[in-house]
């Protein structure tokens, strides 16, 4: 809801007449015919101009074929956590974080002054293309992979055991993603150690 208060706030600030807001749920944003079905309920049932919608990359494609092919204007936010290639469309408009590209340039920048990474994810996290986004990028430099070690609620290394890890392993920087207990207290550790994070 924050989104829509916003959208509202810069719209009600640039414009003067007042502008009326539909929501539709679509639950993840993840499967497109329930995008679809709900995108043609707001175009029939309430003759709307504009949709926004925050959507996975797994429908993207089609859901901008749908309103390429019906003439309606969307305008896509995400977080850019997969790679999207560039295209021009006629009635698509996307905002993005760009977090995929911004991981690649960390990789990228990372390899150039270091030797040795630790990649510090849980599970969860590391189901995003973030993580493949960083590797890509350290390997553009210099072909660095780095070590990697997954934190989870089943799977710990406790903050005594990480710098023994660190040094057998002769890390010389970390790269962490993620914020689950596990990994907070690592990084608590390493944000007292001269190991750049």
């Amino acid at each position: 809801m924050e989104l829509l208060e916003c959208l509202r706030m810069g719209i009600k600030s640039q414009y003067k007449e007042d502008w009326s807001f539909c929501t539709e749920s679509i639950g993840m944003g993840v499967h497109s015919e329930v995008f679809r079905e709900k995108s043609q309920k707001l175009f029939i049932e309430k003759d709307t101009p504009i949709i926004i919608g925050v959507i996975g990359g797994y429908i993207q494609d089609e859901v901008y074929e749908f309103y390429e092919q019906n003439r309606r204007a969307f305008i896509q936010f995400d977080l850019g956590a997969s790679y999207i290639k560039e295209q021009q469309f006629q009635f698509i408009n996307r905002f993005s974080l760009s977090l995929w590209k911004k991981a690649f340039l960390t990789g990228k920048e990372i390899s150039s002054k270091f030797e040795k990474v630790l990649l510090l994810t849980s599970f969860y996290e590391s189901g995003y293309q973030v993580i493949n986004a960083f590797e890509q990028g350290l390997k553009h430099e210099n072909g660095m992979i780095p070590e990697r070690l997954f934190i989870n609620d089943d799977i710990k290394i406790s903050k005594n055991e990480i710098m023994p890890f660190i040094s057998a392993n002769k890390i010389d920087c970390v790269y962490f993603l993620g914020d689950n207990e596990g990994i907070l207290e690592i990084l608590d550790v390493l944000s007292k150690t001269e190991i750049p994070i």
